[in-house]
């Protein structure tokens, strides 16, 4: 008798298996973008417990073009022509963190809170034959707050899942420093802004835990 109490109350006990428990963990998220255009990001993930997870966040972008213009004036045998240079590039990195609604679930909730510090810089520069030489740079700084849901859905069998990601508020402070040279003048604008912004743009974004 004791021995078949023993079994029925094994076999009566609830399993506590679930998916990829992320405690302890460390994940790599990629946002593959919205339904309409691509926005790379990645993200560095690690579990400090199965509700909460510390983040990193990283979005960079660059550009690089050249263009040649050629331009025949209304004087006979005259020919001007015109190279202009443009490159740039942004970097957006800061911490998060990530609560989980049920994280001992396959499907689970979640919101997040980020800080991240703002950097970009564009140039454009124009010579060639033309008798001037011309150039303009754009600088960017600033710091952005945000608050974001979301919820995941984590693979029984693989560490991987599949997360849907949307920004709720942004808020966000930029100092812009505008500069124009020219053989003749050069200017310089100084110009400091905040805003804030609010509304859903889900992403799709692909997490992988090891």
């Amino acid at each position: 008798l004791l021995l078949l109490a023993e079994i029925d109350t094994s076999a009566a006990a609830p399993s506590t298996a679930h998916a990829v428990p992320i405690d302890g963990k460390y994940g790599l998220g990629i946002d593959t973008g919205d339904l309409l255009s691509t926005n790379a990001e990645a993200a560095l993930i690690y579990g400090k417990s199965e509700k909460t997870a510390w983040l990193l966040l990283v979005n960079a972008s660059g550009s690089v073009g050249d263009t040649d213009i050629s331009r025949d004036l209304t004087l006979p045998d005259t020919l001007i022509t015109d190279s202009r240079g443009r490159d740039g590039f942004s970097i957006s990195i800061g911490p998060g963190i990530r609560k989980f609604v049920r994280s001992t679930e396959h499907f689970s909730p979640y919101f997040d809170v980020t800080l991240r510090a703002i950097r970009s810089v564009s140039t454009e520069s124009s010579g060639g034959s033309a008798p001037y030489f011309s150039g303009y740079r754009r600088s960017e700084w600033g710091v952005e707050g945000g608050l974001a849901i979301g919820a995941e859905y984590f693979f029984e069998k693989w560490p991987v899942s599949l997360a849907a990601h949307a920004n709720i508020i942004t808020a966000r402070y930029l100092r812009r420093i505008e500069k124009y040279t020219s053989t003749r003048s050069r200017d310089e604008l100084v110009d400091d802004s905040f805003s804030a912004s609010e509304g859903l743009g889900p992403r799709l974004q692909v997490r992988v835990y090891f």
